[in-house]
């Protein structure tokens, strides 16, 4: 198929492209192979803006069929305009090739499924000439089953620029040419029918990122395979890398990319993006310190704020208990600082003065971490003055009864204890 002018796409290939979720090359690295399908990424394209405007660029091209040419000349020019540099020419030739002809593929997998019944015979083709990879030109002609797992790893596109196709074949036109099937795995030893190497032999396997089917494969991604702090990682990506930005839009539900997104993520994951989008929103509106100056300690209204993070050493050691809260936030209601400041601690010396409640996102990094055995949580302890300690305790996957579905790590009270309180209890594990 030449990409210089190319026919309006299937409607399978359109709700492919619709379905692709741009992120950074640092989102993805982090998937798992499998969770990779989706995804819409250029190498070296690092700000969202520019991943975005290319991703709705080739979209249009797609939807319209804007020969390559025209479309970088486009490209070239939206991004000197928006005073950003411009990917090298061969490069945007990679990027349109191999995006528009993995969506050309993907639609033609479905019009292929549809008559597979009639067709049950699929043929690998190469366009065979100076430019086919040798690899693919060996597995040019050859004829597998259409329901063979061949296709999961060699469905076309197997490279970045790869021109491959698939025809059908029915029972008749199989016996008419006199062609027999076969059964490849990867990394067959197969020979190469052209070029100056023709007749060697050669390990058939597709590029790296290519080993998959895009047409077969649905992403419907589980975050939950990932350590909490790796999850709450990708899905603050996620809310950067997207057409809208989570954090400018009044009713981010409403936005194209969470509509993408909410296809893709199972309903908890979901919850927690939600989550994870409110505390990015929070920390850019204003400070914790900002934050607390406006909390009426008399009169809580159940105010909430993001204040720090379950630390890697702290999820290893929860992990290694069978336990994985869902995400590494840690959040603190009003109700929580009325509960450490008032009268009836202050009055036996059990209270956290204002200035040491400022300090607490600073002590969750740096305090000493333990493991509650008895109630299931974490404390945090520091130093008061020699064997007085100040501790906070911190129930995990805490749900927020006036937050929508929002669950997270909580501080659930602080206050003074003495060190042998804490040090040397049973319960009290010290991670």
């Amino acid at each position: 198929m030449s990409l210089d002018c190319f026919p309006n796409p299937p409607a399978e290939a359109w709700k492919y492209w619709q379905d692709k979720v741009p992120m950074s090359k640092k989102v993805f690295n982090s998937l798992a192979e499998d969770d990779r399908v989706k995804a819409f990424i250029v190498g070296g394209m690092a700000k969202a803006d520019m991943l975005n405007a290319m991703y709705d660029s080739i979209g249009e091209a797609l939807e319209t069929g804007k020969p390559m040419e025209k479309w970088k000349e486009e490209i070239q020019d939206l991004f000197q305009r928006k005073g950003w540099t411009s990917p090298a020419p061969f490069r945007l030739d990679n990027i349109f090739r191999t995006n528009i002809q993995t969506a050309y593929q993907v639609g033609r997998y479905k019009q292929m499924m549809d008559v597979v019944e009639d067709r049950p015979y699929w043929q690998y083709s190469a366009v065979n000439d100076s430019r086919t990879r040798e690899n693919h030109a060996a597995l040019h002609g050859r004829v597998v089953k259409a329901k063979d797992p061949f296709w999961d790893t060699f469905y076309p596109p197997n490279g970045f620029r790869c021109r491959c196709s698939v025809k059908t074949l029915s029972e008749r036109q199989m016996k008419k040419k006199g062609l027999k099937t076969e059964k490849i795995e990867p990394g067959s030893l197969l020979k190469i029918p052209m070029g100056r190497r023709k007749g060697a032999a050669i390990n058939v396997m597709p590029d790296k990122n290519f080993n998959t089917n895009p047409a077969k494969s649905y992403w419907k991604a589980d975050l939950s395979r990932y350590r909490s702090d790796v999850k709450q990682s990708l899905l603050r990506e996620l809310t950067h890398a997207c057409p809208d930005d989570f954090c400018t839009l009044s009713d981010y539900e409403q936005g194209a990319c969470y509509k993408r997104l909410k296809r893709h993520l199972i309903p908890s994951d979901l919850e927690d993006l939600q989550t994870v989008v409110w505390a990015e929103k929070a920390k850019v509106q204003k400070g914790f310190g900002e934050w607390l100056d406006t909390i009426d300690t008399h009169r809580p209204k159940g105010e909430l704020y993001p204040v720090g993070n379950l630390p890697g050493k702290v999820l290893r050691h929860l992990e290694k208990k069978g336990i994985s809260p869902r995400l590494s936030l840690i959040t603190l209601e009003d109700h929580q600082i009325a509960h450490m400041l008032r009268s009836v601690k202050a009055n036996r010396n059990a209270a956290l003065t204002i200035d040491e409640i400022k300090t607490l996102p600073e002590q969750l990094a740096t305090g000493k971490w333990w493991y509650d055995n008895k109630n299931k949580n974490c404390l945090v302890t520091w130093v008061r003055q020699k064997e007085v300690w100040l501790k906070m305790a911190i129930q995990l996957d805490y749900k927020i009864h006036n937050k929508k579905a929002l669950v997270a790590n909580s501080i659930r009270t602080a206050g003074v204890v003495k060190k042998q309180d804490v040090m040397g209890v049973e319960k009290y594990e010290e991670i």
